[in-house]
């Protein structure tokens, strides 16, 4: 198969994709500002649906190599499409909570995908199971890369110290599905939750809760934490409760305690130092001006977008990436996650860091 006829291919797929009309709903409401992660859910699901469908109608007519090369090629535009519309819808969703955290997209699964793909070529399997193969394996794993922005996602923002929770929606397709359908505090949840049968349709999606101080009587706030629905939020914009200064002390109190407003063991301490403790990532923060906070925020900012990019396509980044081996990948995959990962925390601290000084001012 030549690089044109491949393009045909995926340009084909992606005319099914434009004519579908639950996708239509779902990508309008996304560009009108109304969507939530249930509707990306759900359009992912029913793209991933339509991938399967579109591979199976047509891996017997291509050569071994090219189902292969076709699989992995569909594969990729998934993951691609499915992180290029979360990254945006995120931030979105973040800004009027005044949450400032650089989405993560997760790793690209290559050898999981490759496996999926590789099975496509196998000449020791009659030609109604690689059908099958070209069907309900490729759509779990397409599916995947939505389940697993949800998962990488709640959990950098419990290690942040917000309290992320998953819920899981039975689509009714059997009663495994229907038991494990619920809402679970990040790290409560049951162990397969994001596991998926061939022909699961359920909704997996995670929900950011968010802290915020509490103001008191005196117009100053106090080191207390309360958790806030983002849906109160999105409502009533943001308003912090006024308490008392012993009704704050109090709340303060069991903050850090690790209890929660209703008294209950938490798993996660409130306390003001595990909200704050990125700031010390980068300890050269407190020495910098605001300007010079600003401007490194921007420079960050790009690091991050730049090392995504090294992430989604290693190849841009390292021309002889195919001839690395598995160890080495990985190792760099490794390093441009972690530097990800610090970059996103000088980011949170100098943003943390703005956000004193003005108080101050």
């Amino acid at each position: 198969m030549s690089d044109e006829e491949l393009k045909a291919l995926l340009d084909a797929f992606r005319q099914k994709l434009a004519l579908d009309p639950e996708i239509r709903a779902a990508e309008k409401k996304i560009a009108d500002g109304t969507a939530d992660f249930s509707d990306t859910s759900r359009m992912f699901w029913r793209r991933s649906e339509l991938l399967g469908d579109y591979l199976q109608g047509i891996v017997l007519d291509l050569a071994p190599e090219d189902r292969e090369r076709l699989a992995e090629a569909l594969l990729r535009m998934g993951y691609n499409d499915t992180n290029s519309v979360l990254v945006p819808l995120q931030e979105a969703l973040d800004e009027p909570l005044g949450v400032h955290l650089t989405p993560v997209a997760p790793k690209y699964p290559a050898e999981r995908v490759m496996t999926v793909a590789h099975a496509l070529m196998d000449p020791t399997v009659p030609e109604e199971k690689i059908v099958r193969r070209a069907g309900a394996p490729v759509t779990n794993v397409n599916m995947s890369f939505h389940d697993k922005y949800m998962e990488e996602n709640a959990r950098i923002r419990a290690k942040l110290g917000m309290k992320p929770t998953i819920t899981r929606y039975g689509s009714g397709c059997c009663k495994w599905c229907s038991e494990v359908a619920g809402r679970y505090r990040f790290g409560e949840q049951p162990k397969d939750i994001f596991r998926r049968h061939d022909n699961c349709g359920c909704t997996i999606i995670y929900d950011n809760q968010v802290l915020r101080g509490h103001q008191n009587e005196g117009g100053g706030s106090s080191r207390a934490w309360e958790e806030v629905d983002p849906a109160e939020v999105m409502r009533n914009g943001f308003k912090p409760a006024r308490n008392s200064p012993a009704q704050a002390e109090k709340i303060n109190e069991n903050a850090l305690n690790g209890l929660t407003l209703a008294g209950e063991r938490d798993i996660l301490r409130l306390s003001q130092q595990s909200i704050r403790m990125q700031n010390y990532v980068n300890r050269n923060i407190l020495k910098m001006s605001s300007r010079e906070l600003k401007k490194s925020i921007e420079s960050w900012s790009k690091r991050v977008e730049e090392h995504r990019g090294f992430i989604a396509d290693p190849t841009d980044h390292c021309p002889d990436w195919d001839s690395y081996n598995s160890q080495k990948q990985a190792g760099l995959r490794q390093h441009w996650e972690k530097e990800i990962r610090n970059f996103n925390a000088d980011i949170q601290a100098a943003l943390e860091e703005l956000e004193r000084r003005e108080k101050h001012e």
